[in-house]
C-alpha cells in the first residue's frame, strides 16, 4: 500500500484513521490570493507544550492539492510541493488516484 506521510498531526487528521482513498489531484498556487482559512485549515496542528496551534509554513509558489476519504469517511486534503527530488508530484500522484494510502504521522512513529 501507499504511504501519505505528515510531520504532525495535523487537527484535518483527527478522526480520520489510518488508510484513506485518494479521490483528486490538482495543481494550486499557494500566494498572496490564497484564502488564509484554506491555510489554517490545512497545516494547523496542535502544540500541547505550549497550549496553541502551530501551522506549517508554504513558502509561495506551485503546489499540488490532493482530496482524501478516510476510512472513516472523512475528507480532508493535503498541500504538497509540486516539484520533489523525484520529479513533478501532480504527474505522480495523478497516476493514483482512486488508491489507497496509509496514513504515517511523523510524530506517532
Amino acid at each position: 500500500m501507499l504511504k501519505i506521510r505528515f510531520s504532525h498531526h495535523y487537527f484535518k487528521l483527527d478522526g480520520v484513521g489510518k488508510t484513506a482513498t485518494l479521490v483528486h489531484a490538482g495543481s494550486m498556487r499557494v500566494d498572496a490570493d490564497t484564502p488564509p482559512r484554506l491555510l489554517w485549515y490545512d497545516t494547523g496542528y496542535p502544540v500541547p507544550a505550549r497550549g496553541e496551534a502551530g501551522f506549517y509554513h508554504l513558502e509561495p509558489g506551485d503546489y499540488v492539492l490532493l482530496l482524501f476519504v478516510s476510512e472513516t469517511g472523512r475528507l480532508f486534503t493535503t498541500i504538497r510541493p509540486r516539484r520533489g527530488r523525484y520529479g513533478d508530484k501532480l504527474e505522480y500522484y495523478s497516476q493514483h488516484v482512486g488508491e489507497d494510502f496509509e496514513i504515517v504521522v511523523k510524530e506517532e512513529e
